[in-house]
């Protein structure tokens, strides 16, 4: 009898367990996956999903946030700086705070862009490759840049 008792206190301390684990609050929840805060006490048994940007090839309304949901994402512009003949084209160039800046290199010469307060720095530039200036964190102002390997090549690049 004793054995049988042991027996079916086990079976239930198991399925109990198992049961627990399966529906647990929280145990697992998928990304971007968070409840939903509700007026009342009561606890629903599942979370309510919370729509996140999901990257697809098709395009869905519910996956485009707004700006407000996400002030992150916001339109980025990437602006051109060619360089040709020895020379930085245009000459001056104004952009927003946030935009990218692509240094393309059309020359058979190296390049190497630097402001005069060495915030910008490229690094080489080989011919006929680019590198990418990223202004966010780039404070507003008026940056004269200039080649360090061709000093005569100079600009100037204003970040509003």
């Amino acid at each position: 009898m004793n054995k049988k008792i042991l027996l079916f206190v086990i079976v239930v301390a198991v399925a109990g367990g198992a049961w627990y684990w399966q529906n647990r609050e929280g145990a697992y929840e998928p990304v971007g996956v968070s409840p939903t805060p509700s007026a009342d006490a009561s606890v629903s048994p599942s979370p309510t999903p919370t729509p996140m940007p999901v990257a697809s090839r098709t395009p869905s309304k519910t996956a485009t946030p707004t700006p407000k949901q996400n002030p992150i994402m916001k339109e980025v512009n990437i602006v051109e700086v060619v360089i040709r003949g020895s020379a930085f084209e245009p000459v001056a160039l104004t952009v927003h705070q946030g935009d990218i800046v692509q240094f393309s290199n059309l020359d058979s010469a190296v390049h190497v862009v630097k402001s005069d307060n060495a915030v910008i720095y490229s690094g080489t530039i080989a011919p006929n490759s680019a590198w990418s200036l990223m202004t966010a964190n780039i404070p507003k102002g008026v940056y004269e840049y200039f080649c360090t390997v061709h000093p005569s090549m100079r600009a100037t690049l204003t970040i509003n």
